[in-house]
């Protein structure tokens, strides 16, 4: 077995450029698994409505809070519209009824009818507009659309997926690793790996998740690394081999 030995930049360096070597390695066992996106989403429509009009194609980058789409929202503009003239109305009549309660020109039992329709006001006010803001589609995470299921015009149901957005900037590697190989892993350890198909995309990822339990049909544990991608050079939801150590203390770095 090859001796414990100090890792040094160099080091990692020449173990990531030399993988076929690393890979013949009886102390490390070569292990496909798959990229996925840091985050998937699919946006959907709170309600059943007509959609209006959509901003955004299948490929383009968005952030969060990002307006994606927009259902015909005509009436609730109006509703939204009356009743902030009507709460405007009743702020004005409770302004009036303290100003009379303080010269005794005014009951108790007045102003406090006043401030009762004043809070009423309000609710209604904000209802007519969480109703209207249910009617723009904004984006929950920044990301790049991959799907876009809708188009103007259509009638879309309540909770029909309408946009389907993912963010790589960050890729999990997901494996299913024998119990052998999970003994001498742990948390924050850091892994070197290659893309399957471009063996030359290399990288290095840390442990972000070790399964506790054993997945009872094939006794595997699943392990989640994390991998930085700001550049998106890795691809999501294709084959990627990582290198495990089968002996404590050959991973590449322990933190």
């Amino acid at each position: 077995m090859t001796p414990e030995r100090p890792l040094t930049p160099a080091l990692l360096a020449a173990a990531l450029l030399a993988w076929p070597a690393l890979a013949r390695a009886d102390d490390f066992e070569a292990v496909d698994g798959i990229s996925l996106p840091y985050r998937s989403v699919t946006i959907s429509s709170p309600v059943q409505e007509i959609l209006s009009e959509v901003f955004v194609q299948e490929g383009d980058p968005v952030k969060k809070d990002q307006l994606l789409a927009q259902l015909l929202n005509e009436k609730e503009r109006i509703e939204s519209r009356r009743y902030e003239k009507l709460l405007e109305k009743r702020e004005f009549d409770h302004e009036a009824s303290q100003n009379l309660l303080k010269d005794n020109l005014l009951s108790k039992e007045k102003a406090l009818a006043a401030e009762a329709e004043l809070e009423l006001a309000r609710v209604d006010y904000d209802l007519a507009k969480a109703t209207l803001e249910e009617k723009a589609i904004h984006s929950t995470v920044d990301g790049i659309v991959i799907r876009r299921y809708v188009e103007p015009g259509e009638s879309v149901d309540r909770v029909q997926p309408l946009f389907e957005i993912v963010n790589i900037d960050k890729l999990f590697l997901q494996f299913y690793l024998e119990p052998r190989l999970i003994d001498f892993l742990k948390k924050g350890d850091r892994i070197p790996f290659q893309m399957v198909d471009t063996p030359g995309k290399q990288g290095e990822a840390e442990v972000d998740f070790i399964s506790p339990s054993a997945d009872p049909q094939s006794g595997l544990f699943r392990v989640k690394l994390l991998a930085g991608n700001p550049s998106h050079e890795f691809r999501a939801g294709v084959r990627v081999t990582a290198k495990f150590a089968v002996a404590e203390g050959d991973s590449v770095q322990k933190n």
